[in-house]
């Protein structure tokens, strides 16, 4: 009987080994696919930030492309950011920023784009509107001239306008499409 319950003890021993080599080995296998999925998930962030560049590359290609012909890349600059930018400017009285809707407003600027060492220029002429107030005058109107005798002046144009601050007189033929 006793060397049952040795031989009992050894076989318990060893399962208990077996056992132990069993979990160690488990452990590893599991540290080993810990790191594969760490490695795995390294790669395809790796790979997204490639593709991220490569794209950003492809902008700044265009955009080098575009500005030779003078034209805003609207991935690095927007009409709606411009905008923005010009609303925090402040101009001298009696000049104003157009104000008018993008399309329109991208076709009056005219940018100037060049490369300067690491960076990418704009610089954007934006025409100021001159907020002046004309007094508007249908020809031919009456000139007094003395007393009773009033004065008509025919003229080749049907309006006539005059400055409020500078006193100007202009003309505008057929009907008022603009003011020069």
């Amino acid at each position: 009987m006793w060397k049952e319950n040795r031989k009992e003890k050894i076989l318990t021993e060893n399962l208990k080994r077996l056992n132990q080599l069993v979990v160690d080995e488990i452990n590893k296998m599991q540290s080993q696919l810990d790191s594969v999925l760490i490695i795995n998930e390294n790669i395809r962030q790796t790979h997204r930030g490639m593709n991220e560049c490569q794209h950003t590359f492809e902008i700044l290609v265009d955009a080098f492309l575009h500005a030779q012909d003078g034209i805003i890349q609207p991935q690095l600059i927007t009409i709606a950011q411009v905008k923005d930018m010009m609303k925090e400017l402040s101009l001298p009285d009696g000049l104003d920023l157009p104000s008018f809707p993008s399309l329109e407003f991208s076709r009056l600027i005219t940018p100037i784009i060049f490369s300067k060492q690491t960076y990418l220029v704009y610089i954007l002429q934006i025409p100021l509107l001159q907020s002046t107030m004309y007094q508007l005058y249908k020809i031919p109107f009456p000139f007094q001239q003395q007393g009773s005798i009033f004065v008509y002046i025919e003229t080749k144009k049907d309006y006539v306008c005059r400055c409020y601050e500078t006193q100007v007189w202009k003309t505008e033929p057929r009907g008022i499409t603009g003011l020069s």
